[in-house]
């Protein structure tokens, strides 16, 4: 997918303008500007700190990493019709290294001033069509196939029970931190097509389509095909269901695999609103790598694998201190919640981790470095505990804290790995 350079180096220059005319008219409280109807401004900032041991669970090692990030975020909608409208969407956040461990190699601290959205929305004579073309963020309910901020060409149909939306694009075609020269991408060409119908009131019945098509390799492209159905049974229980098979060309090798994620989260009755949750994961392995058909289980790369089950905080829902991809992999959830007030929860979470194919080499995706061994399928057991505070008006506390425990997958000396983030954001 080609992009015009001049034109998206005049839009970056236009953004940055953007955000400094609403410093300026915001600036001064002594003498504020009105703002004309047609502009909405948001302004959001968010301080996260985080804390990971242990990533290669080498008891031995001192590889442990802290950090602290602030981010100001800019949001802007303008609509300059009744049928075209534009947004923007800027950060500014700068990373601080707190401490390492001894054989860590140190990380610089990096600032960023990332143009994260800037598209125009139309909407057409036909009701419920609309197309958007620019960098749009792009996500599916449980951020299992992408949560993605694609330079692309959307069209969205809406019309009672049925949605249609179909883009093309390419990941960060055009770099995203405006203060770097320049950003060494993949072209990799992604084709989406996501179609949901609420055949019942609060059931929703979905098929999916994404394509990924990597232009600087040759015969390296990924289909998945697959179906979804979410919904709610009475004010008790939540489920979910998605299904992918992945067909295409790694190479020489023909892909194909599959992927299931599944659960529910059932509400008992009460004034702190208890709730319990079983999921169920699973992604294949592949029983002969020699045989020129890989039916390893990859996910798109797109895929962010966060969202929230009773709660008003969304995690890691694999496991926040080891957080994998689904591939050659076997995931039993067990979660547990309440609401101790209106506007608060606690989250308690467990994940039993279970190779499909005994194999040596790294968790694919994991927050671990370490590699198992390729003599056990028994990667080993996680916890979660993730607390959440909106009791504020326009301001939002978090807390999560992840603990894995590994298996016999791995090397006999091996030590527990941990990994905490705490933060919080302000809307103005």
């Amino acid at each position: 997918m080609k992009t015009c350079p001049a034109v998206w180096s005049f839009a970056s220059r236009m953004s940055v303008a953007v955000v400094l005319i609403a410093f300026a008219t915001t600036a001064s409280a002594d003498d504020p500007i009105e703002l004309p109807e047609n502009l909405e401004i948001e302004w959001t900032f968010e301080v996260n700190a985080e804390s990971q041991s242990s990533r290669d669970l080498d008891p031995d090692t001192d590889d442990g990493l802290s950090s602290i990030r602030p981010e100001l975020i800019l949001e802007l909608e303008y609509e300059a019709t009744d049928t075209l409208s534009f947004f923007t969407e800027m950060e500014f956040r700068r990373r601080f290294e707190l401490d390492r461990g001894r054989d860590r190699s140190r990380q610089d601290n990096e600032t960023e001033f990332n143009l994260v959205q800037l598209y125009a929305l139309t909407r057409t004579p036909v009701d419920g069509l609309s197309f958007s073309f620019g960098r749009r963020e792009l996500n599916d309910r449980r951020e299992w196939l992408y949560d993605v901020d694609l330079d692309s060409i959307v069209a969205r149909f809406e019309r009672g029970a049925f949605q249609l939306e179909a883009a093309v694009g390419r990941e960060r075609a055009v770099k995203e931190n405006l203060l770097e020269p320049a950003e060494d991408n993949e072209d990799i060409d992604t084709f989406i097509v996501n179609a949901s119908f609420e055949a019942i009131e609060d059931q929703v019945f979905g098929l999916f389509a994404l394509y990924r098509d990597n232009q600087d390799e040759d015969d390296q492209s990924r289909i998945y095909l697959g179906a979804r159905a979410h919904g709610e049974i009475g004010d008790t229980l939540d489920y979910w269901a998605q299904a992918a098979h992945l067909t295409g060309d790694d190479g020489p090798n023909r892909l194909r695999s599959f992927g299931v994620d599944m659960g529910a989260t059932y509400r008992f009755a009460g004034d702190i609103q208890p709730s319990l949750t079983l999921g169920y994961a699973f992604g294949s392995g592949d029983p002969d790598p020699d045989d020129g058909t890989d039916r390893q289980f990859r996910q798109t790369g797109l895929h962010d694998n966060s969202y929230r089950f009773n709660g008003f905080e969304e995690f890691r829902y694999y496991g926040e201190a080891l957080d994998p991809d689904l591939s050659n992999l076997h995931v039993l959830t067990v979660g547990a919640g309440i609401r101790p007030t209106e506007r608060s929860s606690i989250d308690l979470t467990y994940h039993y981790y279970r190779q499909d194919k005994a194999v040596s080499g790294e968790v694919p995706g994991a927050r671990v470095s370490a590699e198992t061994t390729g003599e056990s399928r028994n990667i080993g057991h996680g916890l979660n505990l993730i607390l959440a505070y909106y009791g504020f008006e326009d301001i939002r506390l978090r807390a999560k804290l992840g603990y894995f425990s590994p298996g016999n997958a791995f090397d006999a000396r091996v030590e527990d790995a941990y990994f905490i983030e705490t933060g919080f954001e302000i809307q103005f």
